[in-house]
């Protein structure tokens, strides 16, 4: 028999717990359709897309804080990659730093790089690059609706550095002469990129990971000047590409608001 009313007393106290935790939930409902904050959020955030935590505090008063989930953000990317194509492949070290704007499905995001290459003759070497790399939300996903993860698409155009190594040859009934230069320049780059990306509730901190690709413009040149007289002169343009695996992580300046 005590064992009987031990069970019933804890299905009660369950119960009971329930209602209140049901009651609160209502409480919390009803507080966010409040709008005497909503009209701070609208003023102190500028009507834009927030996190936000509402508590209803055991006096009944409604405590409120809210963060911006747009914004201008910087960051850095850091991983490998693999430079391709003439025969010549090396693999290294790939890094970049970003500065961008991000939206609900666009981010506008301009990009400054180095990463380690390869010239025809296989020498290794160390070039910048610099892209314009807008990209589209392709799906988002989060618990209650959050989208604190993204999945995305983008493009890149822009400028890589590379060698311009000579491969020019000049012959005649006399002379023979062969070119051997070793000049850089940057020349046009574009590719297209894929990533992964969770950010933090209530937070500026995003991570994720990104995978890329871009061809870009390589020139074999070479000028032979005798006498103030051009005599040889040889151009080549190839396109190599380079592939590359980046984590990175991004801080968003964005706005905050509470009302305690």
């Amino acid at each position: 028999m005590a064992k009987f009313v031990k069970y019933i007393v804890v299905v009660v106290a369950l119960f009971v717990c329930a209602g209140a935790n049901a009651q609160t939930q209502k409480r919390i409902a009803r507080a966010n359709e409040l709008a005497e904050y909503k009209a701070d959020y609208i003023e102190q955030l500028g009507g834009m897309r927030h996190d936000e935590i509402v508590m209803v505090l055991p006096d009944s008063s409604i405590a409120w804080k809210a963060e911006t989930i747009d914004g201008f953000y910087m960051g850095g990317k850091l991983g490998g990659g693999a430079d391709l194509g003439n025969g010549e492949n090396v693999f290294g070290y790939n890094g970049s730093v970003a500065l961008g704007y991000s939206t609900r499905l666009i981010d506008w995001e301009i990009s400054a790089g180095y990463s380690l290459l390869t010239d025809k003759s296989g020498q290794r070497y160390g070039a910048f690059n610099a892209f314009f790399e807008p990209s589209i939300a392709v799906c988002k996903w989060g618990k209650n609706e959050l989208e604190t993860n993204k999945l995305y698409f983008g493009v890149k155009v822009g400028l890589q550095e590379c060698k311009d190594p000579s491969i020019a040859h000049y012959e005649d009934e006399n002379v023979i002469i062969k070119g051997d230069g070793d000049a850089t320049s940057m020349g046009f780059a574009a590719g297209v990129k894929l990533g992964w990306e969770k950010r933090k509730f209530m937070g500026a901190t995003r991570m994720g990971i990104e995978l890329s690709a871009h061809l870009y413009d390589t020139k074999n040149t070479f000028n032979l000047v005798s006498n103030s007289v051009q005599v040889a002169h040889d151009q080549e343009h190839k396109f190599r590409y380079f592939v590359g695996a980046t984590f990175y992580v991004k801080g968003i300046f964005h706005k905050k608001a509470k009302n305690y």
